[in-house]
């Protein structure tokens, strides 16, 4: 079990108009459980060839490639310019190993534990300590050091919040460690305190397809299959489509997801599978149907 929706529910409720970006392919943490987030590798040479030419085929939502795969589009969104972040007010960049260059100085960075100190302006450290069954993991939220006690505050109210409206299944608690320093606690009482679904529109997923989805879904009457970015494993996922979905299929990582098929009272078939495969690396899904099903994909669950 991962705290990655405690985390991304967190930083959303503490942080309104947060903008994501997550470097931890294959391992995300807030892609996708974050919406909005853009996903992508902090150094795209050093995957193996295989690695590199799948991810290389996805697209986001907007039809940018994957983080890493573009030199000047990458490097116009770590400078933080206004265009590439959609103008949003507060912007966060996630990464997992060695911290990217380039960043602008007002870029909130989540790091692993005692990450390495980044180049440039100084940083203040938060330490978010978040409940995943039976282990606490730490992210570390690196802060403009002017802007520590507001933050620190932010979350330690959007952690209160949360834990009021679990009814008491959740400890929330905070600290002001020193200057430089201050940490954030919410800590479910068990392991099936915060399991809600993710509901992602067919508009926002990131896949292989040269199209892109609009308001009423993407559009497969013209292709065979479809290939989705996860990022992170789920327990069970539903994919939600209109047409026939009598002969359609569902792979994990390349194996084949046994699935049920269910009318939803939305009016769309409704495919549930799970548990997804054991394996390493960034969790792919896909979907195949006869050209004559004229399937349109309009949404995905992703259940923890």
């Amino acid at each position: 079990m991962t705290a990655a929706p405690l985390l991304a529910a967190l930083l959303r409720a503490a942080l309104p108009g947060l903008r994501a970006l997550d470097l931890g392919l294959p391992e995300p943490a807030l892609f996708p459980w974050l919406p909005g987030t853009s996903c992508g590798v902090a150094d795209a040479e050093a995957l193996p060839p295989a690695e590199a030419a799948l991810l290389r085929r996805f697209r986001h939502a907007d039809g940018r490639p994957l983080v890493g795969f573009d030199r000047a589009a990458d490097a116009a969104l770590l400078a933080g310019a206004s265009v590439a972040w959609d103008d949003a007010p507060e912007r966060l960049i996630r990464f997992a190993a060695a911290p990217p260059r380039g960043l602008s100085a007002d870029t909130l960075l989540l790091a692993p534990p005692d990450a390495e100190a980044v180049a440039g302006a100084p940083k203040a450290r938060l330490l978010l300590l978040l409940g995943a069954g039976d282990t606490v993991e730490r992210h570390d939220l690196l802060v403009p050091p002017p802007r520590l006690d507001a933050i620190h505050a932010a979350l330690r109210g959007a952690a209160e919040a949360l834990a009021g409206a679990a009814g008491g299944r959740w400890s929330a608690r905070s600290l002001a460690v020193a200057a430089d320093m201050a940490s954030v606690a919410l800590l479910p009482d068990d392991a099936q305190a915060f399991r809600p679904p993710l509901s992602i529109l067919a508009e926002a997923l990131v896949h292989d397809l040269p199209t892109r989805a609009g308001p009423d879904g993407l559009d497969l009457s013209d292709v065979r299959q479809v290939r989705l970015l996860l990022g992170t494993a789920p327990a069970r996922l539903r994919v939600f489509v209109r047409g026939d979905a009598s002969g359609a299929a569902l792979f994990g990582d390349g194996r084949r997801l046994p699935a049920t098929l269910a009318e939803h009272p939305t009016g769309e078939s409704c495919l549930e599978a799970g548990p997804w495969p054991p394996g390493t690396g960034a969790a792919v899904l896909g979907l195949a149907a006869p050209a004559s099903a004229r399937l349109v994909l309009t949404r995905l669950e992703l259940l923890p």
